[in-house]
């Protein structure tokens, strides 16, 4: 199967990789054959990132970071300098997704199906980030299970969409 490349008319096929131009350099990503039909993507396009939220330094110690892809939650805790954990949830096991707001900061609380035993609480986000994220999260469930199909395809209208599908 072979697929065109928008930005570069570039004829790509299965298992090829895309030389990108970075600046000066170039960069090689793989691709990834995806679904029935074998669509051929960049790695980075499987699960594109919508948001990156990190708590607030001088209040947390070591700040965790939440990152919220199209396709999956991953929540990095950072517990000491040069040690951290990262958490992976997809969206179709997040069962409950809070957001915490205080005067100063807010938190959300995340948790996965009965059997991931996942129970997070991530402090001292910014009440834009926390709110922006609640949006998000509402947003990719509600396409998930109402199976509805967002007919944008740049970055930044595609989060516009569903933020607005997620407000409440």
């Amino acid at each position: 199967m072979k697929i065109m490349e928008p930005e570069s008319n570039q004829l790509l096929t299965q298992g090829t990789e895309l030389e990108i131009l970075a600046g000066s350099e170039r960069q090689k990503e793989p691709m990834v054959s995806v679904g029935m039909d074998h669509a051929v993507l960049r790695a980075s396009e499987v699960s594109k990132e919508l948001l990156r939220a990190k708590g607030k330094w001088p209040f947390d110690l070591f700040p965790d970071e939440l990152i919220i892809e199209e396709k999956r939650i991953v929540i990095k805790r950072n517990i000491f300098p040069f040690f951290s954990t990262t958490t992976t949830l997809p969206i179709s096991r997040l069962t409950l997704f809070e957001w915490n707001k205080s005067i100063l900061f807010s938190s959300v609380f995340i948790k996965g199906a009965y059997t991931d035993n996942i129970e997070i609480t991530i402090s001292w986000l910014s009440h834009r980030d926390a709110k922006k994220a609640k949006e998000l999260i509402d947003g990719l469930s509600m396409k998930q299970n109402e199976a509805m199909e967002i007919m944008e395809h740049e970055r930044g209208r595609f989060i516009k969409a569903l933020r607005i599908m997620g407000q409440t």
